[in-house]
């Protein structure tokens, strides 16, 4: 029997462990079977990556056991270069995960020849393989697109994942370049795109004049209902009704990862009691005190004028004008210098824009702002 656990700051690989996102699941497995190209999008931290990881790559694997699947995460890219080195790696981890029979290896080699692939062997004596130029750079990712493309025309079936992909935004080129090569693969190829910053994401995929507008189907991650999420607590030993789950989900968010690291810690100390309200308040704390050293040194890497406007937001925890004549008086900040920190905070995703208004994204760093200030 699998153990049931709170996990937290790691992607979660067993399904077990993934609070119930059975729409989610059904919804993209339909569309990556029939080939489809799909957009994940949610909040930072609300399991994307756990879902794909450990449910959609394996149940595609189990249809597709000689498959190959490239997996890339384009968090904080900032050139094209770097869009190409990470896409090598991805491919290159593919490759050599996929076809470690020797034959198939060899022969696949061959193909993909004019990447210019270094074989090495790992640890255990495996066949791996390294991209680069003449020069020592990675290939261009359209020319590893294209390799995808004519290894899947050899009946390989193939699935791209890229994680992040918000942060090509603002890349010279990079959103037209990318929807070319996209566009080219082969039709029966499904890709998942995922983000999270929102502003970005809408950027990308929704302005009429963006290469990627209205591209591919659209699946949103949104918060678990309050009774499922009770239900998963309790499943893993923690004595708690339903109106004291929905406080401690609300106090995070409604956020996955730090509801899990709040359930864990409390299940540390009731046990087997009866979780009160006042149990989930201290709980939430002690959390926030005893992590006080993360925020401490984010905030000490901020201006001034930054740190008071985060104090300012967390103080009021939603705020829908951001530029409203209290915030600028409490902030002592003008209306073109709060846009300008919020442009920054939006694309570092410190804030976040949901449908009551701007609020900081992490609810720690929100509690650590309003007990300990900057």
């Amino acid at each position: 029997m699998k153990d049931k656990l709170f996990e937290f700051e790691t992607v979660i690989k067993d399904t077990v462990n993934l609070c119930n996102m059975d729409k989610e699941k059904k919804a993209i497995m339909n569309l990556v079977l029939d080939g489809k190209k799909i957009l994940l999008f949610g909040r930072r931290n609300t399991g994307k990556t756990s879902l794909v990881e450990s449910f959609v790559i394996p149940q595609w694997l189990k249809k597709n056991k000689s498959g190959l699947y490239v997996q890339v995460d384009l968090y904080g890219v900032r050139s094209l270069t770097h869009i190409s080195q990470r896409i090598a790696l991805g491919f290159s981890e593919g490759f050599s995960r996929a076809f470690k029979a020797k034959s198939a290896f060899q022969s696949l080699i061959k193909l993909i020849a004019s990447l210019r692939p270094r074989m090495t062997l790992d640890n255990d004596g495996i066949s791996r393989i390294e991209l680069s130029t003449s020069e020592g750079k990675p290939p261009h990712f359209k020319d590893i697109f294209q390799k995808i493309n004519e290894i899947h025309l050899n009946d390989i079936p193939a699935l791209i994942v890229m994680d992040e992909f918000q942060d090509i935004a603002g890349i010279d080129e990079a959103e037209g370049l990318l929807r070319d090569s996209l566009q080219r693969l082969a039709a029966t190829i499904p890709v998942i795109i995922l983000g999270s910053k929102k502003h970005l994401l809408s950027k990308v995929f929704s302005v009429p004049k963006a290469p990627l507008y209205n591209w591919g189907e659209s699946v949103e991650i949104t918060p678990i209902e309050y009774l499922e999420y009770t239900a998963f607590m309790k499943e893993r030993g923690l004595n708690i009704d339903l109106d004291v789950s929905t406080y401690l989900q609300d106090c995070m968010k409604r956020i996955p990862e730090p509801i899990n690291i709040v359930c864990y810690n409390l299940l540390k100390k009731a046990r087997v009691k009866k979780v009160s309200l006042k149990m989930v308040d201290e709980n939430i704390n002690e959390i926030v005190q005893n992590r006080r050293g993360r925020p401490q040194e984010f905030l000490s890497t901020l201006t001034y004028s930054q740190a008071r406007f985060l104090e300012v937001l967390g103080k009021h925890g939603v705020i829908k004008k951001i530029t409203a004549k209290q915030v600028q008086r409490e902030a002592r900040l003008t209306s073109p210098g709060i846009l300008k920190i919020v442009v920054r905070f939006e694309d570092m995703g410190i804030i976040y824009k949901g449908d009551k208004g701007y609020e900081i994204a992490d609810p720690f760093l929100e509690l650590h702002l309003r007990r300990y200030g900057i």
